[in-house]
């Protein structure tokens, strides 16, 4: 969840929460992700889903180290981390909205550094 959503819009938990509907969209990709777990039989115990929601919804610094590598314009592991989930996400039925502009974000990123187009 936190890749998806730091990575999608491009800014730390302080700057998503900042921004309109930016709680609403890191909430539900965690219920997404909290699905897809549970259906896999790897339900969050609730100690550390109430960790995640805090993390999620408390402003600061935290974001994901794959945005730190779009940041620097290194090679970004969207298939392994958030294809997959998207993927599991399809085959248990689960909303996948946030997952699938995540992928379609990184995917797009991925396109450009590969033709050279980042800029910077």
């Amino acid at each position: 969840a936190l890749a998806s959503v730091t990575c999608l819009f491009r800014g730390n938990m302080s700057e998503v929460l900042a921004a309109p509907d930016g709680k609403a969209f890191a909430l539900r990709a965690l219920e997404a992700n909290v699905a897809i777990a549970t259906k896999e039989g790897h339900a969050p115990r609730p100690a550390m889903l109430e960790w995640i929601v805090t993390r999620l919804t408390t402003p600061g610094p935290q974001s994901a180290s794959m945005l730190r590598d779009m940041e620097s314009g290194h090679r970004v592991e969207s298939d392994p981390i958030v294809g997959f989930m998207r993927d599991l996400a399809t085959k248990h039925g689960v909303d996948d909205a946030v997952l699938a502009l995540a992928q379609t974000h990184l995917k797009t990123y991925e396109a450009r550094r590969a033709a050279g187009r980042l800029g910077g």
